[in-house]
């Protein structure tokens, strides 16, 4: 059996969030996760079918924001943040899809590189 390092957990969970989002139907902003109707839901719930970046990290990792599983991919995302971090910068009314992927990548990119 193979122990995975924290990294490696972080990257896989990245890279979960990052095919999470893929699509820009699957992103969302000013809720953590909406229903097919555009109602804002839990990331847990079965209906919930587009995240924010906040939401998606929640979902991917089975807890709630307030887990240090979250904060810990936060801080990977935004170095000089906090667990809000993620909330401003994907609810920046001028946020665009791309940008939070390409924020994702640089995330990812950073954890291969260690």
């Amino acid at each position: 059996m193979t122990i995975k390092s924290n990294t490696q957990r972080q990257l896989d969970a990245l890279k979960e969030v990052r095919s999470l989002l893929a699509k820009p139907s699957a992103w969302t902003k000013g809720a953590y996760a909406r229903d097919p109707e555009g109602n804002p839901t839990k990331t847990d719930a079965t209906v919930a079918c587009c995240f924010c970046l906040s939401g998606a990290i929640c979902k991917v990792i089975g807890a709630p924001m307030e887990d240090e599983g979250h904060d810990a991919l936060v801080r990977t995302l935004f170095p000089n943040g906090d667990s809000g971090s993620a909330i401003q910068f994907n609810d920046d009314p001028f946020r665009t899809h791309d940008e939070v992927l390409i924020k994702i990548d640089s995330g990812i990119a950073y954890l291969e590189a260690r």
